[in-house]
Order: C-alpha cells, then sequence, then structure tokens
C-alpha cells in the first residue's frame, strides 16, 4: 500500500541529498500554509459558499493541517 503524508519520506529526487529535499520541501508547507495564505483561502471560502460556518471550518482545517506537516517535517529533520 501506497502512503503519502508527512510522517515519512516516500520519495527523493535523483541528485538531492535527504535532508536538502526535507528543508524545501517545509519551505514549500511554509508557504502553502502559511497564515497570510490560510486567512485569505477562509475569506475566499466565504465569498464563493456564503457560508461562515464552512469558511471557518476550512479555516481551522487548514490551521491543523499546517502544524500537523510543519510538526511532522521537523520531525523527519531530527531523525538525520
Amino acid at each position: 500500500m501506497e502512503r503519502y503524508n508527512f510522517y515519512e519520506l516516500t520519495h527523493v529526487p535523483l541528485g538531492m541529498k535527504r535532508e536538502e529535499f526535507i528543508k524545501t520541501f517545509r519551505i514549500c508547507v511554509s508557504e502553502t500554509y502559511s497564515l497570510k495564505t490560510i486567512w485569505i483561502k477562509a475569506l475566499k471560502t466565504l465569498l464563493h459558499t456564503r457560508n461562515l460556518e464552512v469558511a471557518v471550518a476550512a479555516m481551522r482545517l487548514n490551521f491543523s493541517y499546517r502544524m500537523l506537516s510543519l510538526h511532522h517535517i521537523k520531525r523527519q529533520l531530527s531523525q538525520e
């Protein structure tokens, strides 16, 4: 069974060291799930759905995803 999550590294591009990949991936996740981006996504969700409950739920999920992913990336870096 294939798994793609933030718990373990599943792929390292050729010519790239494991730690280099993890650090680069962390930068991507940090930008994708920055606080500013999460708020903008929440506002867009509110505008499109016109439902505050849905927008708040989506925002909370994005905050949780951010915290979880950054935590597991940090764990990957400490395993080196």
